[in-house]
């Protein structure tokens, strides 16, 4: 909900602001009994391919069933094809998102990494060990290859010899 008005949200924990559309603004206006003045924006919005143009911002209080809190919808021109979103930072505050380093979110069911106390991190020294055994198992697919190049050239080699003695042979 925002303000007074039931309003269709989709969370997104990958978004930094909440956004929506010029016609999801000027719908939700005038449903509002409360203003949602259309501000001034310096914001800047892109997606992977390409920057949104942005119309301007407006303050609102959303809600969900326990919390709710003062925040900024930053309102982009044109039409979505989704509806508004409510960024990481509103989710959080809402108490709907939670991200805590451990990992932890459930109670522990026995599946989780012994010790409990294990934070996500990365492991430099497990990348090194790869590359390691990368390195020696590579050394050691090269020792095989010459092991087999060896054997070749010992088979044409004892053929080259058989041949030799069975060619003499034929000749006494």
């Amino acid at each position: 909900m925002m303000n007074d008005v039931e309003v269709k949200i989709e969370p997104d924990s990958g978004a930094d602001v909440n956004v929506m559309d010029e016609y999801q603004y000027r719908a939700y206006k005038n449903r509002t009994r409360e203003g949602a003045e259309l501000l001034e924006s310096k914001t800047k919005l892109s997606t992977l391919q390409s920057s949104l143009k942005v119309k301007g911002e407006f303050i609102t209080t959303v809600r969900n069933a326990t919390r709710g809190i003062k925040t900024k919808v930053i309102v982009i021109k044109g039409k979505t094809n989704s509806p508004p979103l409510i960024g990481k930072k509103t989710l959080i505050e809402l108490g709907m998102l939670q991200i805590q380093e451990d990992g932890t979110l459930k109670e522990p069911n026995g599946l989780g990494i012994r010790g409990g106390n294990a934070k996500f991190e990365h492991k430099i020294p497990e990348i090194r060990n790869k590359a390691a055994r990368t390195k020696s198992n590579h050394i050691r697919k090269s020792n095989k290859t010459e092991n087999i190049i060896k054997k070749i050239t010992q088979r044409q080699e004892h053929k080259s010899t058989r041949r030799q003695r069975i060619q003499t042979k034929c000749y006494k």
